[in-house]
C-alpha cells in the first residue's frame, strides 16, 4: 500500500491539477497505474466491520475499531481521488476503458 506521506500528497495535488485543467497532462501510463493502486485501496475496506468477534476484549476493541476507521477513512480518500481523476475535463478514453 502507499504510504501516509504519498497518500498525503497525491490527495493536495488532485484538487489543484484539477482546477488547472492539467489532469490530462499526465501520462495516461502513470493515471492507470494510479487509478489501480487507488482501487486496491477502495477496495480494502469491502469486508470490515467496526463489530468485531464477540469474544473480543474491551482494550483490544478500541485498537481494532480505530485501525478499522483509519483504513475505511484511506479508502474514503482513495475513492475521491479516483473521482476527481475521472472527472477532469479532457481526460483520455483509454484511462476509462483500463479501469
Amino acid at each position: 500500500m502507499v504510504s501516509r506521506m504519498c497518500r498525503s500528497r497525491i490527495f493536495s495535488s488532485r484538487t489543484k491539477l484539477k482546477q488547472m485543467k492539467i489532469m490530462n497532462c499526465i501520462p495516461q501510463d502513470r493515471l492507470v497505474r494510479l487509478l489501480n493502486i487507488l482501487d486496491r485501496h477502495i477496495r480494502d475496506t469491502i469486508r470490515l466491520s467496526l463489530n468485531p468477534e464477540p469474544e473480543t476484549l474491551e482494550t483490544d476493541l478500541y485498537s481494532y475499531q480505530k485501525e478499522t476507521l483509519g483504513r475505511m477513512q484511506v479508502s474514503a480518500e482513495a475513492a475521491i481521488s479516483a473521482f476527481h481523476i475521472l472527472t477532469s475535463p479532457d481526460m483520455p478514453k483509454a484511462v476509462y476503458i483500463e479501469d
